[in-house]
């Protein structure tokens, strides 16, 4: 049997008079809250992080992973605290075959709980490395065994699920790259990794990080300067001629890059997250929002070089040069291989879109202020920048309110349940419409764009987007991670349909990673087909 479930995911922003939150009933003063406990931002006795290794597993294989405190150089020419697994940032940059499935075993060296998340895996339930759902917290010095397998191609990466706003801003992140076969004749670009994050640094440390509370609450961490595989800029060489694939992956924890591929021969994209595309699309920008990947073929003409541009910052965050010394080392291919993309046009993509859904479901991301704003917040209230603006000005963004002022909410319109839990079984098709409204001081008549762009990811399991604000996407490709709106754009609306073929409890939330940890989460629960 296959089911469908329609959901709709509207944000708003101030006290709304809907799903059983009263408008107008004055604020309640509260008493004023403890004062927040630094974290030690100390590196006396740190060793020096490393550059990332690539690790290379094949079915059956066995891999540790620690995650531990370091000292690094984020581009400044400081050195500050980190996080590292294996001591390298970012971490181990892990290459499987598709299909096969990897024992790891996990130890925390930190002084706070942690865990993994294999963010787009759709292993089993008991791995997918949630608090309190699917595992308890890694305590400091203890281990986790972690089985990670792998039955989509594609890019993926994994990170902590506690204290995200902190941990991954601090370095926890590494890649996944899942190869498709092929073919004995069929030949693979070289390929490089690009983790694309920013950092926020005041006084050249990573400011407002504290033991109690979540700080950019409202908007999320906006970083003022870029951090790309572990430095301000990445270099890539390349052969002239040769089609080099670029795995792009964005960490960052509130970011969504407006990049602009700049001196390229040609850019090409080839898959999507967890899909190859059907065929490969020439492209000039691409947007990617937190959580999201995309790989991408480049070629740049002999003896020069090419940018990699965020258009809201005009940051460069690679430089990509064509040197004949790099020749030697390269396998040169001219044309993307075609055995994935034939996959892809063999799975019947139109055909799974087409399908009429059986069930509708209706999210609304809430955001609902618990307490009075800090005085030291700025007068507008949202995080201290202009939202009329796409993005946060670099430096202008305020470290209040914190979810002990606000919390972010995932609520089921029709029942007003917060984080709600939705029970589905394998084979179930899922179509969640996302609708965005941004309301204004909560008289809940006027309502307008959401300016800050947020998506929204589903543990375990894999969808494809329908339409974008009622357009039709220009891709068919299984998701994990959706931007949910996209001012740039100008959609306020996603609506996506999602196969539910993993068993378990799973995850879904906003991935600005302070917008999850105060709270906007909800629970899809998938049983075995009951004819099975």
């Amino acid at each position: 049997m296959r089911a469908a479930v329609v959901a709709v995911l509207l944000l708003t922003s101030g006290l709304v008079g809907c799903i059983g939150i009263v408008e107008d009933e004055p604020m309640k003063q509260e008493a004023e809250a403890p004062p927040l406990t630094p974290m030690d931002r100390s590196t006396g006795g740190l060793e020096e992080a490393q550059p990332t290794q690539r690790v290379d597993l094949s079915d059956g294989d066995s891999f540790e992973l620690t995650a531990s405190y370091v000292k690094h150089d984020p581009g400044t020419g400081e050195e500050i605290r980190m996080m590292a697994y294996n001591g390298q940032i970012p971490g181990p940059e892990l290459h499987l075959p598709q299909g096969a499935e990897v024992d790891v075993t996990f130890t925390n060296d930190l002084d706070q709980p942690t865990t993994v998340h294999w963010h787009g895996l759709r292993l089993d339930n008991p791995n997918d490395g949630v608090p309190n759902l699917t595992q308890q917290p890694v305590q400091p010095g203890e281990s986790f065994e972690y089985t990670i397998e792998v039955p989509d191609a594609g890019v993926f990466w994994y990170h902590p699920h506690v204290r995200t706003d902190v941990q991954k801003e601090l370095g926890l992140y590494g890649a996944i790259v899942v190869d498709p076969p092929k073919e004995d004749t069929e030949r693979y670009p070289d390929e490089s990794v690009l983790h694309l994050d920013d950092m926020r640094l005041v006084d050249g440390d990573v400011p407002d990080v504290y033991e109690e509370a979540v700080t950019y609450a409202d908007s999320g961490r906006w970083g003022n300067q870029p951090f790309v595989n572990g430095t301000a800029e990445a270099d890539v060489e390349v052969a002239p001629g040769e089609r080099h694939r670029l795995h792009l992956i964005n960490p960052s924890n509130a970011r969504t890059w407006r990049l602009n591929f700049q001196g390229f021969a040609t850019v090409e994209k080839v898959a999507a997250g967890p899909s190859y595309l059907e065929q490969p699309r020439e492209i000039h920008g691409l947007r990617l929002g937190p959580a999201e990947r995309a790989t991408v073929d480049v070629e740049v003409d002999a003896e020069s070089s090419a940018r990699i541009v965020d258009e809201a910052t005009t940051w460069t965050l690679a430089t990509v040069t064509s040197s004949f010394e790099a020749l030697g080392q390269s396998v040169v291919v001219q044309e993307a291989p075609s055995g994935p993309h034939e996959r892809a046009q063999a799975e019947d993509r139109e055909g799974f879109l087409a399908e009429e859904p059986d069930h509708t479901e209706h999210l609304r991301m809430l955001r609902n202020e618990t307490m009075p704003a800090d005085p030291n917040a700025s007068d507008d209230g949202h995080g201290g920048h202009d939202h009329s603006a796409p993005d946060p000005p670099a430096g202008e963004v305020n470290a209040q309110p914190t979810d002990r002022e606000l919390a972010w909410q995932l609520v089921d319109v029709p029942t007003g349940e917060v984080q709600p839990r939705y029970q589905y079984e394998v084979g179930d098709v899922v179509e969640f419409t996302v609708d965005i409204v941004h309301e204004h001081g909560g008289g809940g008549d006027h309502a307008a764009h959401s300016p800050v762009p947020h998506t929204v990811h589903l543990h375990g399991q894999r969808f494809m987007v329908s339409d974008y604000g009622g357009e039709d996407p220009e891709e068919r490709v299984w998701k994990d991670t959706v931007l949910a709106n996209d001012p740039v754009r100008d959609y306020q609306s996603v609506t996506i349909q999602v196969e539910m073929s993993n068993p378990g409890t799973w995850l879904i939330h906003c991935h600005i990673s302070e917008h999850s940890e105060a709270g906007m989460t909800a629970v899809v629960e998938v049983e075995p087909a009951s004819d099975a």
